[in-house]
């Protein structure tokens, strides 16, 4: 006479083979993940390598990060992260000495602002903060090439995303 399982077994083999299920699953993404992030040189998908500038960030202490069209092309969205703020404070602020400029490489027409940069506040040294320029007439669209003019220093080649 052969033994029925009793029901505490059958559950108990049920959530041992839905646990080896999802670690497969798991181990499945995590492989895929890192193929991937390793073809694209440990860049995600879509994100655009911003052009670095040791000259901006020794002169003014800020790093580009980032590019990018927002509320349907009409502004343009400049990314950054402040490396010292003493060496940053020219820039920044509604007071801000030295004026951030984009200038499309295709069209040569600049886009500046004075209006929209970051309150004045206190700045804290690796934290993101932004910029925004009223994208006139449309200057600047989805995959331009666009150079970002702090001052005397140019960085050239940010991609518009």
């Amino acid at each position: 006479m052969i033994a029925q399982p009793t029901r505490a077994l059958v559950a108990r083999q049920r959530g041992r083979l839905l646990l080896l299920l999802l670690a497969a699953v798991a181990a499945t993404f995590a492989f895929a993940l890192a193929r991937h992030l390793q073809g694209n040189g440990g860049t995600p998908a879509g994100a655009v390598a911003v052009p670095s500038s040791p000259e901006l960030e020794d002169t003014y202490g800020i790093r580009l990060s980032r590019l990018n069209l927002t509320a349907d092309g009409g502004l343009v969205d400049l990314r950054f992260t402040i490396l010292d703020p003493d060496r940053a404070a020219p820039v920044l602020g509604h007071h801000g000495q030295v004026r951030i400029m984009l200038r499309d490489q295709s069209t040569k027409r600049i886009l500046d602002t004075r209006t929209m940069t970051p309150g004045d506040a206190d700045f804290a040294s690796g934290a993101g903060y932004f910029v925004l320029f009223r994208n006139a007439a449309g200057t600047i669209q989805h995959g331009h090439r666009v150079d970002v003019i702090v001052g005397d220093v140019w960085v050239k080649g940010l991609r518009a995303l």
